[in-house]
């Protein structure tokens, strides 16, 4: 699971609706909405995986160690 770039995706869509594509219809929109639930949904399951992979008596040092950061 990756989550989608938006950089390069709502450039994309803004272009599409300059050009007037599914202006009618309002697509562009829902094209924002999907590609920021998208990257809403990977961040979660990213961050639910890691806490449930990582040990509680984890010392910072050691994430670091690792290369994962640390809050």
């Amino acid at each position: 699971m990756a989550a989608i770039g938006p950089a390069i995706v709502i450039a994309c869509v803004l272009d599409l609706n300059n050009y007037g594509y599914a202006k009618k219809k309002g697509l562009t929109s829902s094209m924002l909405l999907a590609v920021s639930m998208d990257n809403i949904i990977a961040i979660t399951i990213a961050s639910i995986l890691v806490k449930l992979m990582i040990p509680a008596k984890t010392t910072s040092t050691m994430l670091i160690m690792v290369g994962i950061p640390h809050s």
